[in-house]
């Protein structure tokens, strides 16, 4: 748990970005943004090996991620920047981001995060191109 989302792989559902766009077309806009930056973060976390303090923020996320791991490419670590500034404008700001926007962060959560796709399989990938 961080921040009182679950981080277990098995609280997630086997299609996050199905299950996001979901709860945004039912305008749980809350609910659906709160999955995409879970599942990320499980997902950072069970392919890094890094573990998180209780209490930690999002701004310890943030600083976690982009300061000290090693991602595939710049373009991941701002996906990260972006998907945790969309999840604090809905979670503390209580403003929703546009559908357009909303679709822009599952179609990059997709592509950095998808479950069949280990970081090293991503990374070989970047290199052959």
């Amino acid at each position: 748990m961080l921040f009182g989302l679950d981080l277990r792989e098995e609280s997630l559902p086997a299609d996050v970005v199905a299950q996001a766009l979901q709860l945004y077309q039912a305008q749980e806009y809350r609910a659906s943004m709160a999955l995409l930056y879970r599942a990320s973060l499980a997902y950072l976390v069970k392919n890094y090996e890094f573990s998180l303090p209780n209490g930690a923020t999002e701004g310890d996320c943030l600083d976690l991620v982009t300061k000290n791991l090693t991602l595939p490419s710049e373009a991941e670590g701002n996906y990260f920047v972006t998907l945790t500034r969309a999840w604090q404008q809905i979670a503390y700001a209580h403003r929703n981001i546009s559908e357009q926007e909303f679709q822009a962060l599952c179609d990059n959560w997709s592509l950095y995060y998808s479950q069949t796709q280990a970081p090293d399989s991503r990374r070989k990938g970047a290199d052959d191109e």
